[in-house]
C-alpha cells in the first residue's frame, strides 16, 4: 500500500478516519452490529482510496470481502475484543493519516490484519476444544 504509487494522503482521509474513530467508539456502550460493519466498510474504503495500483487495490478489495464474511459469522462471540481492536485500529490509523505517511498506513493495516488473525485462530482454538 505505502510502495506501489500511493495516492497522496488529503486532510478529508485525516477527517474521515477520526470521524469513524469517534463512531466507533460509541459501540463499546451499545452493541451495534450494523454501525460495526459500516464502520469497517467506509474505513476500508478510505485505505482502498489511498493505493494508487490498480491490481494491488484490486486484490485489497477482494480480500476484505473475502474475509469480512468470516468475521461476521463469529463476531456475537468476540464483540467487545473486536470493538476495543477497531478503536485502536482506527486511532493508529488517523496518526498515521495525520503524519501523511503512506508507509505508516500499510504498516498499521499489517499489523493488525495480524492482531485480527491471531484472534481468529484463538478461537478456532477454542472451538476445537468445546
Amino acid at each position: 500500500i505505502g510502495r506501489m504509487r500511493p495516492n497522496k494522503i488529503k486532510e478529508t482521509h485525516v477527517t474521515d478516519m477520526k470521524n469513524l474513530f469517534e463512531r466507533a467508539s460509541r459501540l463499546s456502550s451499545e452493541v451495534d452490529r450494523s454501525e460495526f460493519w459500516e464502520i469497517n466498510q467506509e474505513r476500508h474504503l478510505v485505505i482502498l482510496s489511498l493505493i494508487g495500483n490498480s491490481a494491488l487495490r484490486e486484490l485489497y478489495d477482494a480480500y476484505y470481502f473475502r474475509t469480512s464474511r468470516v468475521w461476521y459469522l463469529v463476531i456475537d462471540k468476540i464483540w467487545d475484543g473486536q470493538v476495543k481492536a477497531l478503536e485502536q485500529e482506527l486511532s493508529d490509523l488517523v496518526r498515521a493519516l495525520e503524519s501523511r505517511d503512506p508507509y505508516a498506513v500499510a504498516y498499521v493495516e499489517r499489523n493488525h490484519l495480524s492482531y485480527y488473525l491471531a484472534a481468529f485462530d484463538k478461537l478456532l482454538d477454542l472451538k476445537s476444544v468445546t
